[in-house]
């Protein structure tokens, strides 16, 4: 983005018989920001009965790495590079300036 701040939006998906039981889904599934210096970590737990999607927008001159264990990954309109670890999904790259590395 063209903001300096850090913006994550989640879309949950869970698969349960009530209310009670996807609230412990979503609750398993929340997206956590940590953020240790200049590294903003942001990290969703995998459950079986639901999914987690992710949009997460960073300024432009930052350097982001992406581990995705199952799940597409897209990345677009970096200027300081991208280093994406996927397991199971595709990878897809857009207007990405400085160093790209993709793990699969």
């Amino acid at each position: 983005g063209d903001s300096a701040n850090i913006e994550v939006q989640a879309h949950a998906v869970a698969f349960a018989n009530s209310d009670e039981e996807a609230k412990k889904i979503f609750d398993a599934e929340q997206a956590r920001v940590t953020v240790s210096g200049s590294a903003v970590l942001v990290k969703s737990a995998a459950n079986n009965n639901g999914r987690m999607n992710l949009t997460v927008t960073v300024p432009k001159s930052a350097h982001v790495s992406v581990h995705s264990g199952h799940g597409d990954v897209t990345a677009a309109n970096l200027n300081g590079g991208v280093n994406i670890t996927s397991t199971h999904g595709d990878v897809h790259l857009s207007v990405i300036k400085g160093s790209v590395q993709v793990h699969q």
